[in-house]
């Protein structure tokens, strides 16, 4: 009996300052009387809106764009939960600053709703990746292209999608997330880029959808497989450097076809006490 109240008291717990810095979180609601913080706020979702985690799924229903609120008991893996979910990209980002770059991480930002293409009723989200340099570079960069292409121009458009930020991570911005998922749904039922090109024009013009979907050519398709090849691999990067995940088997696969080089990656991992755990990078 004392073990299971000292349990209950434990998950009991009170909003702690370091929080504010650790979690990105701000008091949003104060007892006037007992100075005791009642609520707190996500200001992730309040500056920079929620995003999608999980691009190559498709999902069952629209995406809240609620800001995100907490009441006591103050829970941390709440908080990291909530991060790994809506704020994936930038939450990494944030964890690898300074306590000092952290105070100042939200100044000057404008709150999301604030943003024209809020006020609009703009109905897309754009999807922002953010990616290891490493990956980029040498995987992406360089075992995708023949050792003469490197450094051609060829290379340099093929890799336009990618930013490098000055934190030292590549940033990717999706700014027409349906056709994102058409060409990599496409591109995962077998469809050659070519024929991703063609049956992406033939939808845009049938169904009249040109402020969604846009003309795209096979080397834009092309660019688009990277990028999924790209966000996979950071996936696989995350999973693996995950504290929780203990065992894991790899399975690589690669051809050629007509010219172009294709890599198969298929990852089953034991991660945060779930086995089977399937991750899928292909290109």
């Amino acid at each position: 009996m004392n073990n299971m109240s000292s349990s209950i008291k434990s998950r009991d717990t009170t909003f702690q300052q370091k929080y504010i810095l650790d979690y990105g979180v701000k008091p949003s609601e104060i007892d006037t009387v007992t100075k005791k913080i009642m609520s707190v706020r996500c200001q992730f979702c309040v500056y920079v809106g929620r995003e999608s985690t999980k691009p190559l799924e498709t999902r069952k229903r629209k995406q809240t764009s609620n800001i995100q609120y907490w009441k006591p008991p103050y829970r941390p893996e709440l908080f990291k939960k909530h991060y790994e979910n809506c704020h994936l990209s930038q939450w990494q980002v944030y964890q690898q600053l300074s306590v000092s770059e952290r105070l100042t991480f939200f100044e000057n930002k404008v709150k999301i709703r604030s943003t024209l293409p809020s006020l609009l009723g703009k109905t897309e989200t754009s999807l922002v990746f953010t990616i290891k340099q490493d990956i980029v570079e040498k995987i992406i960069g360089d075992m995708f292209f023949h050792i003469d292409e490197h450094g051609s121009i060829t290379q340099v458009r093929a890799l336009k999608l990618f930013q490098l930020a000055e934190d030292g991570f590549y940033r990717v911005v999706i700014k027409s997330p349906t056709q994102f998922h058409l060409v990599a749904d496409w591109i995962a039922h077998g469809l050659s880029f070519r024929q991703v090109e063609a049956t992406m024009t033939s939808i845009r013009n049938r169904l009249s959808v040109a402020s969604v979907i846009h003309c795209i050519n096979d080397g834009e398709v092309a660019s688009i497989a990277r990028v999924i090849c790209a966000a996979n691999l950071q996936t696989l990067s995350s999973l693996l450097n995950d504290n929780s995940v203990w065992a894991f088997s790899l399975a690589n696969d690669g051809s050629t076809h007509y010219g172009r080089s294709y890599l198969d990656n298929r990852i089953r991992v034991y991660y945060q006490g779930t086995c089977n755990v399937l991750a899928l990078a292909s290109v």
